[in-house]
């Protein structure tokens, strides 16, 4: 085998690296993201049946901590997607908006619902805008940067490697 073919199956092995290390990643970015729409809608629909179980207003200071304590969790689950890019794509602003959800027992029952409603659907809204915006982009040198970092420096890493083996190769082909 030349040193040549050596070089191309190394250059097809490293092309098939990087195109089943980007499905993968998508595909877990996919996941993770379609988890955390699902953990807002469960939360949403668990929200909306604990008001409308305590329709005379008696425990709503728990309702509003248990609310807190849901909205941290989707909290974590927007910094794992976040980290899992390398790129802030969802802002924590959105959530400040549910933590204040007025629930009083002086507000109509049917007026708090909607409100959650519409804000609920407003978080699950921006994560999909988010998502495709940041998906759908135009590539930039930074973007592809910070998307394939990691596999960029393996593949400067590994032609080097290869430049490497190729030349000492020759060397010891030439005595």
């Amino acid at each position: 085998m030349s040193s040549l073919q050596v070089v191309l199956v190394l250059i097809g092995w490293v092309i098939l690296f990087y195109l089943n290390n980007r499905t993968l990643r998508r595909s877990e970015i996919s996941r993770i993201k379609d988890r955390l729409i699902e953990r807002i809608d469960a939360v949403r629909s668990w929200y909306v049946d604990e008001v409308r179980l305590d329709s005379d207003g008696l425990n709503r200071l728990s309702l509003e901590q248990n609310l807190s304590a849901h909205v941290s969790q989707i909290e974590l689950r927007m910094g794992q997607l976040n980290d899992y890019l390398g790129v802030d794509i969802l802002d924590f602003d959105s959530l400040a908006h549910i933590r204040t959800i007025d629930n009083d027992k002086s507000r109509p029952l049917q007026e708090i619902i909607e409100e959650v409603h519409v804000k609920f659907l407003d978080l699950s809204e921006r994560i999909e805008v988010s998502y495709d915006r940041f998906f759908g982009s135009r590539w930039s040198f930074k973007k592809i940067w910070l998307v394939f970092r990691y596999e960029l420096l393996g593949a400067f890493f590994s032609a080097g490697l290869i430049f490497l083996l190729t030349s000492i190769f020759r060397d010891f082909a030439d005595i």
